[in-house]
């Protein structure tokens, strides 16, 4: 595949498809050397041999040649799958739609609004393109909420909900707020560091989404990043995330089967639905466990914790930083958690 650039004359249509790559860019946290150096690591002939022919592209300057060139850089550098994202970008270009060759030969799909994993659903509400909606939204900008959020800890300089539903934490231990790019983090230091909330009815949960970034210094470990004492729970066990929950019959929960990278940003999030558990990193769901019958966690009166376990151990304590601290009273769809992953990116390349 010949994957070098073109120099063409500004089209209106190039120039949306280039906006179109650019914000999809942004979204997965990528800078443009970087999708340069993963368009010469994923293919044998580089598709941009340097950043500027990048920033032509994404001004609509240039048009990238040939067809398969970027039906490649959607598919292996942004990876991309779902077909109406490639249709829209191809017909913007001035190509014709995806044949069933080209489908195939990257694994793409048509995701329904139930389907899992996926980055873009199809939604009669919903344009999965449309650029203001997909446009990176700036730290301090308040995450828009989907329905549900019963907590929301931005650990921006204190505890404080502002889900509005006023479930305030209070710092113990030697957490402190330090500045990470354009805001404050919380850095917990794995010994005693963390947040308590109080119980209360709204935290008894039956579904739930429990969502944050984190960035990692050690896992070593049952690093807790969110408990409700023999509720529900979600932690690093070692390198792996685990998600879970007690019921009366004992123990629930869902191990990861990928390691997640340390002394880096994450947005990691578990869901329940009453039968399934699913993790999700960075925006997209890897694993799920159904459960045989629909159940709930236990009701309990303990306090839920960030950063550690109700009573727990030196080694339950989470070592990094964490930020945008989220939970829900019920299990979000897969849109929901890409949107909420790609509006909480910082500038600084999280």
């Amino acid at each position: 595949m010949s994957g070098k650039i073109a120099g063409a004359r500004r089209s209106p249509r190039w120039s949306e498809a280039g906006r179109t790559l650019k914000t999809i860019r942004e979204r997965r946290g990528l800078k443009q050397r970087e999708v340069v150096v993963a368009a010469k690591d994923k293919d044998d002939k580089a598709i941009f041999s340097e950043e500027r022919e990048l920033r032509r592209v994404e001004k609509g300057e240039t048009r990238v040649k040939p067809r398969l060139g970027l039906i490649f850089l959607l598919a292996k550098v942004y990876e991309q799958e779902d077909v109406a994202v490639f249709t829209y970008v191809l017909s913007k270009s001035g190509y014709d739609k995806l044949s069933q060759r080209e489908t195939d030969k990257f694994s793409l799909k048509k995701y329904r609004d139930d389907s899992q994993p996926g980055h873009f659903i199809e939604h009669p509400s919903f344009d999965p393109l449309n650029i203001q909606k997909m446009t990176k939204v700036q730290p301090e900008t308040t995450i828009g909420p989907p329905q549900g959020l019963i907590g929301y800890y931005p650990l921006n300089g204190n505890a404080e909900d502002q889900s509005g539903n006023a479930n305030h934490g209070t710092v113990h231990g030697n957490l402190r707020f330090v500045r990470d790019g354009v805001r404050q983090v919380a850095t917990l230091d794995g010994s005693s560091g963390y947040v308590s909330i109080s119980d209360c009815p709204s935290l008894r949960l039956e579904q739930f989404t429990l969502a944050a970034w984190v960035y990692l210094r050690k896992t070593k470990g049952r690093r807790r990043i969110i408990q409700k004492g023999k509720s529900y729970y979600f932690f690093m066990y070692h390198d792996r995330p685990l998600v879970g929950l007690w019921n009366e019959e004992g123990i629930f929960d869902l191990t990861a089967s990928t390691q997640v990278k340390m002394r880096e940003w994450h947005f990691m999030a578990g869901t329940f639905d009453n039968r399934v558990l699913r993790f999700y990193l960075d925006g997209k769901c890897l694993d799920m466990r159904d459960f045989p019958t629909d159940t709930t966690p236990k009701d309990n009166r303990e306090p839920l914790i960030i950063g550690w376990k109700y009573k727990g151990r030196r080694e339950d304590y989470f070592a990094g930083r964490m930020r945008d601290v989220m939970i829900y009273n019920r299990s979000l769809t897969n849109r929901e958690i890409y949107d909420l992953c790609g509006a909480g990116r910082l500038d600084s390349g999280t």
